[in-house]
């Protein structure tokens, strides 16, 4: 616990509504807080009314979490961070690996002559779903990041990340 806020009111709707606005204005720099969470209980008619019990957080999960679902751009560009991070990881290994990091016969940066190089990513969501993205190498540390937008890979992809 970094602090502790001690608000009252006349009942416990004002007393509520000062916390809100107590909340709202509150700053912690550097460090995560739980600030969004306190407020979304709040916000709740069933702390409101100061009628629960213990199971109170677990019963009101989905609203007091704000586990909401991504939207399809939000989705998208967690599945191409994913697989940037990847392609990353994957070339710092090699670049260790190197007989010499001078000897461009032995570098693994996926340049190549005359065409796109573009590489296939699979990510794994779960036991069934499958995401299927082609991440193109443009120059040192730039990629462009598609995704395909049927199962057999038929049409040309869409880009979902450009010069990252």
């Amino acid at each position: 616990m970094i602090s502790k806020l001690i608000v009252w009111g006349k009942d416990r709707a004002e007393a509520c509504e000062r916390l809100y606005q107590a909340l709202d204005e509150y700053k912690v720099v550097g460090l995560p807080t739980n600030i969004k969470f306190m407020k979304r209980v709040l916000l709740n008619e069933t702390f409101k009314t100061g009628v629960f019990d213990t199971s109170f957080i677990q019963q009101n999960e989905k609203e007091l979490l704000g586990d909401k679902p991504l939207t399809k751009e939000a989705e998208n560009q967690r599945l191409a961070s994913i697989a940037l991070a990847n392609i990353w990881f994957e070339n710092e290994k090699n670049r260790f690996r190197r007989p010499s990091p001078i000897d461009p016969w032995q570098t693994f940066d996926n340049f190549r002559i005359n065409h796109k190089a573009r590489r296939e990513i699979q990510l794994q969501e779960g036991e069934n779903k499958v995401h299927k993205l082609k991440v193109e190498y443009l120059s040192e540390n730039k990629f462009n990041v598609y995704i395909d937008k049927d199962k057999h890979g038929l049409e040309e992809p869409d880009c979902i990340l450009q010069n990252a």
